[in-house]
């Protein structure tokens, strides 16, 4: 592989802040705050909100039925040795499927970018008994979705993500 697609996929993952690079120096694993968390999760909470308002008028039919068959297998089969994989692919799923149909692009970029960043607290730090409870936030989110009642879905969404953000801001210092 040559050097340009290393360079650009670098120069990536510092836009998204996974990674710091100082001048002449090599790129490093960026290290999260306390702070950073806070920022993270109130810029998804502003992101995610919007696109929950706008894709309750927009988002298909098949995608509620095929989010909403997903969320029901996770309900029946909510343990396993690979339930946090699933959840995260289904958390992951459910953002994408609303940020898409918030029918804004760009908003719906900068929603995954944030979202890339919670995969990893999915995946690292959810524990499995939790898993149930998040579900049931995504099924609520859902609901309001599937009313076609934009106020119920932000509200649902800023609830959701509130509460993640509580979870995982312990595990971060100053």
């Amino acid at each position: 592989m040559s050097r340009t697609p290393v360079h650009s996929a670098i120069r990536e993952l510092v836009k998204d802040g996974l990674v710091a690079q100082e001048k002449n120096r090599r790129p490093v694993i960026s290290h999260f705050t306390r702070t950073d968390m806070q920022e993270i999760f109130e810029m998804r909470r502003l992101l995610e909100g919007e696109a929950a308002y706008r894709a309750a008028s927009r988002i298909d039919r098949p995608t509620l039925v095929r989010l909403r068959s997903a969320g029901e297998a996770l309900e029946r089969h909510p343990a396993g040795p690979d339930i946090l994989m699933r959840w995260a692919n289904f958390d992951e799923e459910s953002h994408r499927a609303v940020a898409q149909a918030c029918g804004n692009r760009r908003l719906a970029k900068d929603i995954e970018r944030y979202h890339l960043i919670h995969r990893g607290l999915n995946t690292m730090r959810l524990t499995p008994e939790l898993v149930p409870q998040a579900l049931a936030e995504h099924m609520r989110i859902l609901d309001a979705l599937e009313r076609r009642d934009p106020d119920q879905s932000r509200l649902a969404t800023l609830e959701h993500i509130q509460e993640w953000q509580a979870y995982y801001i312990r595990f971060f210092s100053e």
